[in-house]
């Protein structure tokens, strides 16, 4: 008999969890998500924003069978980033390895269609336009809103929460008096924004391989990501009390801020990007911070909704991802004993997401004379592990990005910096 298991939302860790548990071949899977079905979107309401999935990301991609390679041919592979200046110079920070980049919903959209095609519908349920409003979690009992406004019960067995830092299951763990969450918001908001990579009525071609990036002002900048033959996507990033798109400004006024200081990257701006820019929502990035990710023998959390983190060293998806491969790994070591495995998940995830917030928070200063510093300290590093391989440890940014060592042991191996930085921010 199938062990019916319930998954609530249909994000990237959400999926990739189910695509393990169908493969082990005995559980019923249901998933609900609040969004619609993105098999049915345009492209344009596809877009959102791209993800670098790296070392972590791919091992826990890589082991559902054919499943990496169809996400590497959606993406694009980038190899450092380029730091762009107002005046037209920039400075290249390399990479040693490629680093895949992916829009999210893309990502999502090929997560869900392998699903699909790996199962018949016997096993597998996703239902989508269903919110999850209320959980009662002695009772075993689910209650949804569909966009018809039907009101809908459902019973679980066993509950996953994949629903996001704003997650409605993990709130269901405040009933618990030794649960504590911290949610923080970063103080840094951001706006979506999609821009050609060439222009060649304007001889402007930029690298296809490379992030790209420039600074704006003190409290602006933007980061970009090349996403097929032509396509630049990323974000502009500010402080919310000094944001420059309110008190009515003019496009054409935002438009010629931009060229004025966005060095290259201005002039591939135009003003109906401008006008569409200043009507996307603006978003602020959640961070969460759990001290147990399971409730009882029922209910498990992952990804956002038990470890949100800022983005700043592209860790959220690879991390999430991560969490479905461990959970695999668990119900091979505890022989699909629920119980154990959400005990032990939370015993061996906890310190690795703690380590990621601190890394995540504190590894890129925001002071200018620590910034002078980590340069240096990130070149130096990179001459003297030439020289001496295994007396030097890489910086953080490759270890996170290029190896699969846990969190907390790079946390332990850099805590120095993180504790200079800490100091000073």
């Amino acid at each position: 008999m199938n062990t019916p298991i319930t998954i609530i939302g249909a994000g990237p860790a959400g999926l990739l969890l189910a695509h393990y548990l169908l493969r082990r071949g005995h559980y019923q899977i249901e998933i609900y998500e609040s969004r619609p079905d993105p098999r049915l979107s345009t492209h344009d309401d596809q877009r959102t924003f791209p993800l670098a999935i790296q070392a972590r990301g791919r091992k826990a991609l890589s082991k559902i069978d054919n499943l990496e390679e169809k996400i590497c041919q959606k993406g694009t592979f980038c190899q450092g980033t380029l730091v762009h200046q107002k005046k037209g110079k920039s400075r290249l920070i390399p990479r040693s390895n490629s680093i895949l980049t992916i829009d999210r919903s893309v990502l999502s959209l090929v997560l869900l269609e392998n699903l699909v095609k790996a199962d018949n519908q016997t096993r597998l349920k996703i239902h989508f336009d269903h919110r999850c409003t209320q959980i009662k979690s002695q009772e075993k009992t689910l209650f949804f809103q569909t966009n018809n406004h039907e009101e809908i019960k459902v019973n679980y067995n066993i509950l996953i929460g994949a629903d996001g830092a704003n997650s409605l299951v993990r709130d269901c763990f405040l009933e618990n008096s030794s649960f504590n969450c911290q949610k923080n918001y970063v103080s840094d908001v951001y706006k979506s924004i999609y821009l050609p990579l060439n222009l060649p009525e304007k001889s402007l071609f930029l690298d296809k391989d490379k992030f790209h990036s420039i600074r704006l002002t003190e409290n602006m900048r933007m980061l970009l990501v090349p996403q097929g033959e032509n396509n630049l996507n990323g974000v502009v990033i500010f402080k919310q009390e000094s944001n420059p798109f309110k008190n009515s400004k003019k496009p054409s006024d935002i438009l010629k801020f931009l060229q004025e200081n966005a060095g290259i990257i201005g002039q591939l701006i135009d003003i109906e990007e401008v006008e569409s820019l200043m009507k996307r929502p603006i978003s602020q990035v959640v961070t969460i911070q759990c001290n147990q990710f399971h409730q009882g023998d029922s209910i498990l959390i992952l990804g956002d909704a038990a470890h949100a983190v800022s983005p700043s060293l592209g860790q959220g998806c690879n991390s999430a991802l991560e969490d479905a491969m461990i959970i695999d790994q668990l119900l091979d070591k505890y022989q699909d004993n629920w119980g154990k495995v959400m005990a032990e998940f939370t015993i061996q995830r906890v310190p690795d997401a703690d380590a990621l917030q601190e890394l995540s928070n504190f590894t890129f200063p925001s002071k200018k004379s620590l910034l002078f510093e980590y340069f240096l300290r990130l070149r130096l590093s990179r001459l003297l592990r030439q020289w001496f391989p295994d007396k030097f440890s890489p910086p953080i940014f490759e270890l996170v990005a290029e190896t699969n060592l846990s969190y907390a042991d790079i946390l332990q191996r850099h805590q120095g910096w993180i504790k200079k930085v800490k100091q000073f921010q």
